[in-house]
């Protein structure tokens, strides 16, 4: 494969990571200490030879740093975990609890208004449900945080999105980007390493001459429809899921295994040069 064109593609990954770093003040000298360990790691745990031991000397070798720098970055403590994800999980099991569940939805497949604990079912059985032995008011104070319910005035709560996604978050919101992204290109990755029969799925549809007035009517329809698929993918694959299913016996450590589904939208401005323009026939 050319050098041009794994530099173009990396360019084009890099643009919109550059545009975040830069909203926030993040110096390019933090980016590149973060790409060295990103390099080492992968060097690290990606490209063992079996029976070997991965030495300084190997990743070295295969990222271009000395041996000096990769002992140092090898012995730094891991980068801590960027989400919480038990509590990401208890949050979005809930909701999804709520969605799918016959026993918090109407008989149209709507989520129930539900008081904290009185009547059957309340809030209260929803939590201990879907989210363990966390206090109802505890996961009910973050849901209103975030935006995904409202307390009425007559003390029932309403579910006010269709997935925990914090509207006002920040924080969230990059860290969000760190997992989504990563899963993302991590298909990409094993998709470019494998054989078509192993691959991953990976498909996307887009247009470049479209209006933009017609953009509003676009990203309802998206966001419509993918909800839809995404609530039904998530109604047979939490079957699978050993917190959500208690008669699937739960795996060990070793056969533990994360997987999913994720849709996303697009839209950019498409720029002069990026257009191929076709001459009509004489």
């Amino acid at each position: 494969m050319s050098e041009t064109t794994i530099n173009t593609a990396i360019y084009r990954l890099l643009r919109p990571v550059a545009r975040v770093l830069l909203k926030y003040n993040v110096p390019f000298s933090a980016f590149a200490e973060i790409a060295r360990r990103a390099y080492v790691d992968s060097a690290s745990q990606d490209f063992k030879i079996k029976g070997k031991k991965q030495t300084d000397s190997r990743v070295a070798v295969l990222t271009g740093l000395n041996r000096k720098e990769v002992a140092r970055l090898r012995g730094l403590p891991p980068i801590a975990k960027i989400i919480e994800q038990k509590q990401l999980n208890r949050a979005a099991r809930v909701i999804r609890g709520w969605l799918t569940d016959l026993k918090y939805t109407t008989k149209q497949g709507e989520p129930l208004e539900l008081l904290l604990s009185e009547g059957s079912p309340s809030f209260s059985d929803l939590i201990k449900d879907y989210s363990g032995d966390m206090p109802a008011r505890a996961v009910l104070d973050e849901l209103i945080r975030v935006g995904a319910v409202e307390k009425k005035s007559d003390g029932t709560i309403k579910l006010c999105t269709r997935a925990y996604v914090p509207q006002h978050d920040d924080i969230y919101k990059v860290e969000l980007m760190g997992v989504a992204g990563a899963d993302l290109l991590n298909t990409v990755s094993h998709n470019i390493n494998t054989d078509l029969e192993e691959a991953f799925y990976q498909r996307f549809v887009s247009y470049d001459n479209l209006h933009v007035d017609d953009l509003p009517k676009i990203r309802h329809l998206s966001r419509q429809q993918a909800q839809a698929l995404l609530e039904q993918i998530n109604g047979w694959l939490s079957s699978y899921d050993s917190d959500v299913n208690e008669k699937r016996t739960t795996p060990s450590a070793q056969e533990r295994i994360r997987a999913g589904v994720g849709v996303y939208y697009f839209e950019q401005a498409v720029e002069q040069h990026d257009v191929t323009k076709t001459q009509e026939p004489d």
